[in-house]
């Protein structure tokens, strides 16, 4: 009973309030680390796709780090941070306005209850928040409210500490002093506020109302990571109308060069179906580890082959989940995107929009087990 009641009184959202008034600065010093940094480009992995513009809403922003790193992981992206720590959201301003000013113009702060957002419905594309759902008093409130101003469709990405042992072990690994207090802390903290497993999170996130739920070990075990969407009210999935989409935008087999691809695609960009190697998440990749990509491609005859490119995200998705399921692609685990005019650099023909039942029937093309060697570097960084 004791224990409860100091739970009940540490945990409340006031004093909760009090303690990040309190250690801001602090905060800022524990979380500048790269796993943190990791923690969020997992999460941005997660977000929707989007039209011209990503409407996104960072609750918890504390002073400001998260949402600064959306906005340079995702050039299209406005953020929306909001918090309820007066003095955190001081410090936000205050950083950001030592940024560049397109980062200053793409990001607004607000001072606001989790349960009470001062937002229209369906008016943004994801909701995140990065080691805040464990704290809420109102964590149901919180969700209601998440699914109210997520457009349908859109997601709420949550990173919360997972529910284990005090990570100890961490103290004999490789990372920084910084790295090792920043997790010890996270835990620490995490042990007065309710914490939970994957499959509770999972549970709680379906039985609010989200659909394609998931959730997963994340931060090398010590946190897990929550996604879920907002359904469709015509109850189509997202995988449905990522077909509708794609089936839309048309495509045939015609072989385009390289140097013409950026000028007969549609839109800005353009996607790659690659396989990365080695196989794992941003935030698990060390300093000075290298990274390569292949794209897929197909071959008309054994010195001949073809870029497979899409001028939409749709048509990507819906071309690799066909591909994958038919066991022709083995070892994609990337959809990469490009700005189009990287496109003559790749120094090979494309088919560009091929759908997928064209190729698998036709006598000329096959899929090839020579893949082309991308720089990972040309992608727009954080869409891959």
């Amino acid at each position: 009973m004791t224990v409860s009641i100091i739970r009940q009184t540490i945990g409340s959202p006031r004093a909760t309030q009090f303690f990040f008034n309190r250690v801001a600065p602090l905060y800022r010093w524990l979380t500048n680390n790269p796993m943190w940094v990791g923690s969020l480009q997992e999460m941005a992995r997660h977000f929707p796709p989007s039209q011209a513009q990503l409407t996104l809403l960072d609750v918890g922003c504390g002073h400001g780090n998260s949402s600064r790193k959306f906005l340079q992981l995702r050039q299209d992206a406005r953020v929306i941070g909001v918090d309820f720590a007066a003095n955190m959201l001081t410090m936000a301003h205050r950083m950001t306005a030592e940024t560049p000013m397109d980062v200053q113009k793409r990001v607004r702060w607000l001072q606001a209850d989790t349960v009470r957002l001062p937002l229209p419905d369906s008016s943004v594309d994801a909701v995140t928040g990065h080691s805040v759902y464990y704290m809420l008093g109102d964590r149901e409130g919180f969700l209601r409210e998440a699914l109210r101003v997520l457009r349908p469709g859109g997601r709420l990405i949550l990173l919360d500490p997972a529910a284990r042992r005090f990570p100890i072990d961490v103290m004999r690994t490789q990372y920084s002093l910084r790295v090792k207090m920043a997790v010890m802390s996270w835990h620490a903290v995490s042990r007065v506020h309710q914490r939970y497993t994957l499959e509770q999170m999972a549970a709680r996130l379906t039985a609010a109302g989200f659909a394609r739920v998931l959730a997963e070990a994340a931060v090398e075990g010590y946190g897990i990571l929550s996604r879920g969407e907002k359904p469709y009210a015509d109850g189509l999935s997202t995988l449905e109308r990522v077909s509708q989409v794609a089936t839309a935008d048309g495509g045939d087999l015609q072989v385009i060069e390289a140097a013409r691809l950026a000028v007969v695609a549609k839109g800005r960009n353009l996607f790659l179906l690659v396989r990365q190697t080695p196989n794992k998440p941003a935030w698990s990749i060390q300093p000075g580890e290298v990274i390569r990509w292949e794209a897929a491609m197909m071959e008309e005859q054994p010195t001949q082959h073809y870029l497979l490119a899409f001028s939409s995200l749709p048509k990507a998705v819906e071309f690799m989940q066909a591909a994958v399921k038919a066991n022709v692609l083995v070892g994609i685990n990337k959809v990469a995107k490009f700005d189009k005019a990287v496109a003559p650099t790749w120094e090979s023909p494309a088919l560009l929009n091929p759908p997928f039942g064209a190729l698998q029937a036709s006598e000329r093309f096959r899929f090839s087990k020579y893949m082309l060697v991308v720089d990972p570097a040309s992608a727009v960084t954080g869409e891959e």
